[in-house]
């Protein structure tokens, strides 16, 4: 069997299938995408991992590797975006400060957190800044799908309750 694909330890052929694990990374049934996500992290490898994570799992996704680029993309349409997924180390803004930014900007916007360091932010913390969840890398997309639906099935997107499909 082949290793899983994870964020943080990516693969660099990218001809190599993506396999996925466990029967929560099954690709998406329905024709229609599910929630919008926004995904961040600086290495432009991993966000292209990342979209092909999610994309395979049926959510629509945006992915920047400049997280004021991607502050930038939720002030002009802030209602676009579902979820933010984002790296902690970046450069000029970490995955802390951007989400302090985020939940300024929408309040209650849930957002995860991924990152190689265990203590990146206080639960305290990561919970005042709108961080649902946090995980560590590397980070595969089973894991990835299940703190997503965590935190969307538990109707935190943004205070309304989520539709069960």
């Amino acid at each position: 069997m082949t290793p899983e694909r994870s964020l943080g330890t990516v693969d660099p052929e990218p001809e190599q299938q993506l396999a996925m694990a466990g029967p929560e990374a099954q690709p998406a049934t329905s024709p229609e995408p599910k929630e919008h996500i926004l995904f961040v992290d600086d290495e432009q490898q991993i966000v292209q991992v990342g979209r092909e994570m999610l994309e395979y799992l049926g959510y629509r996704v945006t992915g920047h590797t400049d997280s004021r680029e991607a502050l930038e993309s939720v002030q002009r349409q802030p209602e676009q975006y579902d979820l933010v997924i984002t790296d902690f180390s970046m450069p000029r803004m970490n995955g802390v400060e951007l989400a302090r930014e985020l939940s300024q900007l929408i309040p209650g916007i849930p957002i995860i957190l991924y990152t190689a360091k265990s203590m990146a932010v206080s639960p305290e913390k990561a919970r005042k800044l709108g961080i649902k969840d946090y995980l560590l890398k590397p980070v595969t997309a089973a894991q990835l799908h299940r703190a997503i639906r965590r935190v969307l099935d538990a109707g935190m997107s943004r205070g309304t309750e989520v539709c069960q499909q």
